[in-house]
């Protein structure tokens, strides 16, 4: 349970309090102190963290591509499809 309040805070703190020195208001650094928390109180090693922040990034790399080209080919059959019916 703590794995998941602690970088909550730390987010949700960062990202609306601007009054922190150089990082208040800034969700990037918001964002990365939440993941580091988290990766740190679950006890990853350095590794295991740099391995996990990969893995993530291929993963949404992957559903953002599968996005654009679904979207593209559902473009595609709207509006050429009928075209060709016809």
């Amino acid at each position: 349970m703590i794995e998941i309040i602690v970088p909550l805070a730390l987010l949700f703190v960062i990202a609306v309090v601007k009054q922190i020195p150089k990082i208040g208001g800034e969700i990037r650094i918001a964002l990365i102190v939440a993941a580091l928390s988290s990766a740190v109180i679950s006890g990853l090693n350095p590794s295991e963290t740099l391995f996990a922040f990969i893995d993530g990034i291929d993963r949404l790399s992957w559903v953002i591509m599968l996005s654009v080209f679904g979207s593209l080919y559902a473009e595609f059959q709207a509006s050429w499809v009928p075209l060709i019916l016809h």
